[in-house]
């Protein structure tokens, strides 16, 4: 006689959330993310005409958008993978015998 673990739809969301949170955290790591910050908060230069100070600042702000456009394909990423993780049984208990 088989028996099956009746799992809440809470309980199913929790491991939805942890196996994301699980393989974001592999795709884009913290210290990313907080260079991201760091990168998008650095002030701009005074408006002196300097061209090569606000060309140099135009290229950080434009690094820091391609980091952030990557690390959101990566989150996205991670929530397809995790959507599949559970839809396919691979988190899902086992039936016991």
């Amino acid at each position: 006689m088989s028996t099956t673990t009746v799992r809440t739809r809470e309980q199913k969301l929790a491991d939805a959330k942890f196996a994301f949170d699980v393989l974001r955290q592999e795709l884009s790591s913290e210290p990313l993310r907080l260079l991201i910050t760091k990168l998008s908060e650095y002030p701009a230069p005074p408006q002196d005409g300097n061209y090569e100070a606000i060309t140099a600042y135009a290229s950080l702000v434009q690094g820091s958008m391609t980091l952030a456009q990557i690390a959101a394909a990566n989150d996205r990423a991670a929530l397809t993978a995790a959507v599949h993780l559970m839809d396919s049984g691979v988190a899902r208990e086992r039936e016991e015998d």
